[in-house]
């Protein structure tokens, strides 16, 4: 059986918006690595090897183990004496093969089994640094769209300090220092808020592209 490697899912949530609001669609962390699975070609490529490396493993066995067959007869004949005008015949023949040595057969085997471990192994493997990528790349976004808030709040704060500052001013109680000083936080808090945009959405792009769906698929 493969094994399955889990990652703790906490309460986070991001909600995907496809082109139209009906769409719209929310993701785990879980949901997130199962798309990642489901959609990544490799390990889709491995799954199907290692299922059919497996069944080829089992029917193998055919080869060496016991086989039993068992055949029923009737036959009858016609008499001329007697009562009985047939005389019905039954016959049952039951044989039993077995491989004493099939050296061809144990190797085939034996190298199968060897495969399928090989397949699992690097299935468990594949699976786990992708679960690995996908939880990263997740928090990452979940960081990133946090940093947006915090900017979007520090941009709101500089304009509405901007905007004291320069009736202060006009009102001759501030200094053009004080009127500059806060024209400079203001535009530095823009220029904040565009780079936390950027960063959004190349995380955005980098987790999107993890998980297999199409770029144009928005996290909200």
């Amino acid at each position: 059986m493969i094994r399955k490697i889990f990652i703790k899912n906490y309460i986070l949530l991001f909600i995907i918006l496809f082109p139209t609001i009906a769409s719209a669609k929310i993701y785990t962390l879980t949901d997130c690595i199962n798309l990642a699975k489901r959609n990544n070609f490799s390990i889709r490529k491995t799954a199907q090897n290692i299922a059919v490396t497996k069944a080829q493993y089992l029917s193998s066995y055919a080869t060496i183990l016991p086989n039993i067959n068992a055949t029923s007869s009737i036959s009858r004949n016609s008499s001329i004496l007697g009562d009985n005008m047939y005389n019905d015949t039954y016959s049952t023949n039951v044989s039993f093969n077995e491989t004493v040595l099939d050296l061809p057969s144990i190797y085939r085997i034996k190298s199968l089994k060897k495969q399928l471990k090989g397949g699992i192994i690097s299935y468990n493997a594949a699976a786990s640094n992708l679960e690995i990528s996908v939880a990263n790349a997740f928090y990452d976004l979940l960081k990133k769209e946090k940093l947006l808030e915090v900017k979007k709040l520090g941009l709101s704060e500089s304009e509405q300090n901007l905007k004291k500052t320069r009736l202060m001013y006009n009102l001759g109680t501030l200094s053009k220092v004080d009127l500059l000083r806060a024209e400079v936080i203001k535009n530095q808090s823009e220029l904040d808020l565009l780079t936390a945009k950027k960063e959004k959405e190349l995380s955005q792009a980098n987790l999107i592209y993890l998980i297999g769906l199409q770029p144009d698929a928005e996290f909200g």
